[in-house]
């Protein structure tokens, strides 16, 4: 070949390689492509559509793997078809100062401290959390109606209240005739400026006194109606962080049967206990140790403190906090009342008058609690498992001085030389006990 035919042969050389480079690229993008689709996941999807399987339109079976699943899908209609038994609780009125401003309408819109639910004709069940400690209320209907109504009974131990309303018609509710297992799905009710609210729940452990409940999302308030998912009503909700709900069939028949007698349990804000062991040498033998007073309460008005010792109810002596019960569980809403109470060696005749026991409920829970360092940095264990103070306790008093640090609690315990009283504080829970120094 002479010079000139091969410098002639070089582009057509050089074209072939270029065609083989394209072949080349298309062979193994189809290998990946084919490949690829085979390794593919069979969606749902991809299988409805295949004509021989079941021969649908692809925006039908879409909406078909959308839905949801069948628990669930009731929720709502549990919600609509249970309104018309729940009523929402005005919140307390805001302070009488208007304001405006241009950047939204001025109507005032309702608002809702809580939930309860028409267990008569002229009773409503609520939670006393949603009161926020009024003896009276206004309720609103969801059809609109505005409701007055007032306590008439409580029951402490739940926190449950019983409202009164003279306007009747309305069905009750539908109450389950068994308790839930734990795991069932249930259905907080409510609704708010026309809308249903429906907050599924799980019931993760039943107990006589009151359930434990899983909400799936935020929502529930307090007195907030629980209903299995045939429309029956289970138990109120709390105050919607805790997780508690409250079995309400036989509390209604209790509550109602109270309301009928004219009970409207009373209280004075005060807590005590036996006088025992060390304490006796401290405070005495007789009547029972008040532990605690409620600030704002009526013993607190009547200047009783932690560390009187009641010793009568009007005629009734106390020997026991068993006694005092009683004799303190006697008196009626309202009525004055002599309590005789010592003070070192002091004793005297106070009058108190006794509010409603939920109205003092709600000033403990507003109240704010003392503190104090915990009893375990302060005191050696071994003398605070003889005195059966839990190490996590916080020490309020020494002696009856106040201490609001670990260093002023040493420098107290320091000048002790005999049985000494702590006021202490656990689990919310105000009590006294006492220490003697360590040999």
């Amino acid at each position: 070949m002479t010079p000139s035919q091969a410098s002639d042969a070089k582009p057509a050389q050089k074209l072939l390689a270029a065609h083989a480079i394209k072949i080349r690229i298309a062979v193994w993008s189809s290998l990946v492509l084919t490949i690829g689709a085979w390794l593919a996941p069979r969606t749902a999807s991809t299988a409805l559509s295949a004509p021989q399987e079941r021969p649908a339109p692809l925006l039908e079976e879409q909406v078909q793997l959308r839905e949801v699943p069948r628990p669930f899908r009731g929720v709502q209609d549990v919600a609509t078809r249970v309104r018309d038994y729940t009523v929402a609780i005005r919140s307390a009125e805001p302070p009488a100062v208007e304001t405006q401003n241009d950047f939204s309408e001025t109507t005032a819109r309702f608002h809702a401290a809580g939930f309860g639910v028409f267990v008569s004709e002229t009773h409503i069940l609520t939670q006393a959390l949603a009161l926020d400690g009024r003896s009276s209320t206004q309720l609103l209907t969801a059809d609109g109606q505005t409701l007055a109504a007032e306590v008439a009974a409580y029951e402490p131990s739940s926190g449950l209240v019983l409202l009164h309303t003279n306007t009747s018609g309305s069905r009750p509710v539908p109450l389950a005739s068994e308790s839930p297992d734990a795991g069932t799905l249930a259905v907080a009710v409510g609704w708010w400026e026309g809308r249903d609210i429906a907050v599924p729940v799980f019931i993760t452990s039943v107990e006589s006194a009151r359930y434990s409940i899983g909400p799936m999302n935020g929502g529930v308030m307090p007195g907030m109606p629980v209903y299995n998912v045939d429309g029956e009503l289970l138990a109120l909700a709390g105050d919607g962080r805790d997780g508690h709900a409250f079995p309400v069939r036989d509390a209604a028949d209790r509550l109602i049967a109270r309301a009928s007698a004219g009970e409207r349990l009373a209280s004075f804000g005060i807590a005590f206990q036996d006088l025992a062991g060390l304490l006796t040498g401290i405070f005495g033998d007789k009547g029972a140790l008040i532990s605690d007073v409620v600030a704002g309460g009526p013993a607190d008005g009547a200047g009783l403190q932690p560390g009187d010792v009641l010793l009568a109810v009007g005629d009734i002596d106390v020997d026991s906090a068993a006694t005092a019960t009683q004799a303190l569980s006697s008196v009626q809403v309202g009525t004055a009342t002599v309590l005789r109470v010592q003070r070192t060696a002091r004793v005297r005749a106070v009058d108190v008058t006794p509010v409603l026991a939920y109205e003092v409920a709600a000033l403990a829970r507003a109240g704010e609690r003392p503190s104090g360092p915990e009893a375990r940095t302060i005191f050696p264990r071994p003398l605070l498992d003889r005195a059966g103070v839990p190490a996590t306790a916080r020490v309020l008093s020494i002696n009856g001085r106040a201490v609001s640090s670990g260093a002023q609690a040493q420098r107290e315990w320091r000048r002790v030389r005999r049985p000494v009283a702590l006021s202490l504080l656990h689990d919310n829970r105000r009590f006294f006990a006492a220490v003697e120094p360590m040999p």
